[in-house]
């Protein structure tokens, strides 16, 4: 499978700061990120032809991940200083939740949503993993465990029913579940320092990626019950080019799209960054052509449309891309 332009390159009707964070609902991908003129966190909303439209600002000072859960857009950001976490309906605050953190935050929570539950996944200092599930507008702790190490990079997702989180420390990568208020050991996923580690449900899969540093690569693995797949490089890097970034978008049925920025040059003049984008079907465990969308930063957002993956992008402002999936 491979991924046919629909329309390039549309500018968002929103002045933006790295990060941005979306999230499909209905028929349109949900766009949001902070003004650096207002402080403020807003929004917008981009259909499958990769038209924008204004959204009202969420409740937020700032904003770190959306994930869909159950007719809503659950948001974890900052707000009064502290974490986080609003549910967005039509446009529209319907309810918001603090959260306690344990202890000093290494990372700000992440949303994932499993059978229309929401759990949230979140580090402290100096190394302790902690879940949450959202009841009401409580977040309730379920489990924590202790990591051993500095955290370098943290993602998550559910499949099956679980939270399951990817954790990258300085030594290594491992993958852990969380089911019933327990934590399981974490499963090595490579024994070397990983950057930019992302984790996504396939069908009833987990997939895990990140960047090897040690041979700027991006690597791959399929995590299916006790069926866990060898690390597969899905993208190498030419001579003179460094891998800087790389996000997971989404899966539509078994097909898992990413999107991930290559710098070359060394200095600071000649420095040019690309971003690009590609679909890898988990079926055929094959990474189909790449698409580039452009300069490339800190936008590394987006997600499918039904068969339509929306890409936001950008060097100096955020773009919105759409792709038709084809055969």
């Amino acid at each position: 499978m491979q991924l046919e332009p629909v329309s390039l390159q549309n500018p968002l009707p929103i002045d933006a700061q790295p990060p941005v964070v979306a999230a499909p609902l209905g028929d349109r991908l949900h766009v949001f990120a902070r003004d650096p003129n207002s402080g403020r966190v807003v929004a917008c909303s981009v259909d499958g032809k990769g038209v924008a439209g204004e959204s009202r600002e969420p409740s937020l000072d700032t904003v770190v991940a959306a994930v869909p859960c159950g007719g809503l857009i659950v948001l974890t950001g900052s707000r009064g200083g502290g974490p986080s976490v609003v549910g967005i309906a039509d446009g529209r605050d319907r309810w918001s939740a603090a959260l306690k953190p344990g202890g000093e935050l290494g990372a700000w929570p992440i949303p994932v949503c499993g059978k229309g539950r929401i759990g949230l996944i979140w580090w402290t200092k100096p190394a302790t993993l902690r879940a949450a599930q959202l009841e009401g507008e409580t977040a309730r702790s379920i489990a924590t465990v202790e990591l051993g190490g500095p955290v370098d990079g943290l993602d998550a997702a559910a499949s099956n029913g679980k939270i399951a989180a990817v954790v990258a420390t300085a030594a290594s990568l491992s993958l852990y579940t969380i089911a019933d208020g327990s934590v399981s050991e974490g499963t090595p996923v490579s024994p070397e320092r990983a950057v930019a580690p992302g984790i996504c449900g396939v069908g009833s899969s987990l997939v895990v990626a990140w960047i090897s540093t040690s041979n700027a690569e991006i690597r791959l693995r399929r995590f299916a019950g006790s069926e866990i797949s060898l690390p597969q490089v899905i993208v190498a890097t030419d001579p003179g080019e460094r891998l800087r970034s790389m996000r997971l978008l989404g899966a539509y049925r078994d097909q898992l799209a990413l999107t991930w920025t290559v710098s070359q040059g060394g200095q600071r003049g000649d420095l040019s960054v690309a971003q690009l984008v590609a679909v890898y079907d988990a079926t055929r465990g094959e990474l189909g052509p790449a698409q580039e969308l452009g300069p490339g930063s800190g936008f590394l957002a987006g997600g499918w449309i039904r068969d339509v993956l929306v890409v936001i992008h950008g060097a100096d402002a955020p773009l919105a891309s759409a792709f038709r999936l084809r055969a």
